[in-house]
């Protein structure tokens, strides 16, 4: 199995995601971008919370609207905004 996305919707991911919510406050994942890859979605069902990072002058505001809807549509409760870069 190398799809990602059935790597993070497999039975052993879940179990581990779950066992690291029982064990730590906070849990952290490190996700891809949102835009084009269903990694971060898959992702998203096993947290709390997604903190989007966006690169300033970089990610063009269609883009950031599109991941927002993403995320609305998957129904992830969205924590904050973090602009990064200069």
């Amino acid at each position: 199995m190398s799809d990602p996305v059935q790597i993070l919707s497999s039975a052993k991911m879940q179990t581990l995601a779950s066992k690291l919510a029982g064990s730590f406050d906070l849990v952290v994942y490190d996700a891809p971008p949102l835009s084009g890859l269903a990694d971060t979605l898959q992702i998203a069902s096993y947290t709390d919370s997604i903190l989007l990072v966006v690169r300033l002058n970089k990610t063009n505001k269609t883009a950031a609207e599109k991941a927002l809807e993403s995320l609305s549509n998957a129904q992830a409760h969205l924590l904050g905004l973090v602009v990064n870069g200069s």
